[in-house]
């Protein structure tokens, strides 16, 4: 039971600080004018006009823009996050391929999630680039801090090879 406890606070604290990297991502990106531009127009794509008319220089209605970034950080950030950190831990996944991997991929698919459909995303591909960055550097936390070290206990991360100057 201790060890189910503490396991769930380390995935609690992995997928937190993984969702800030993920955060800090964006934001570095979203200096960068292309992907800027990219995730502006993914925002009016997908109905957001409050958020794109941010990224268009115009903050006009703050309670719609703050309305509106509470339901695509939850779903273009917090969701994937979530989903690959869960299936990870319940398949017992310690590879971080499959967490860099998951998180690129569920992050570049999340818009479709939003309704966005292929052709759209297809369009923005430097938003889906910038997402599955995005997804690449999160998962990488995620294992650092609790991919590593998932599965049952008492079973090691690595098979035991056997020593050679023992024979």
């Amino acid at each position: 039971m201790i060890r189910f406890l503490d396991r769930l606070i380390l995935v609690a604290f992995a997928l937190a600080t993984a969702a800030a990297t993920a955060l800090v991502v964006a934001l570095v990106g979203l200096v960068n004018q292309s992907f800027g531009d990219a995730f502006g127009a993914l925002a009016r794509l997908l109905g957001l006009t409050a958020i794109a008319a941010t990224f268009d220089g115009r903050a006009e209605d703050v309670v719609a823009f703050v309305g509106q970034a509470a339901m695509t950080g939850l779903a273009l950030w917090v969701g994937p996050i979530i989903l690959v950190g869960v299936i990870g831990e319940a398949w017992g996944r310690r590879s971080w391929v499959f967490y860099a991997v998951g998180m690129a991929l569920a992050f570049a698919a999340a818009p479709l999630a939003t309704g966005m459909g292929l052709i759209g995303l297809a369009i923005l591909y430097h938003a889906a680039a910038g997402l599955a960055a995005i997804g690449i550097a999160a998962g990488s936390v995620y294992w650092l801090i609790a991919g590593r070290s998932a599965g049952p206990a008492g079973v090691p991360a690595l098979p035991r090879q056997p020593d050679a100057r023992r024979t």
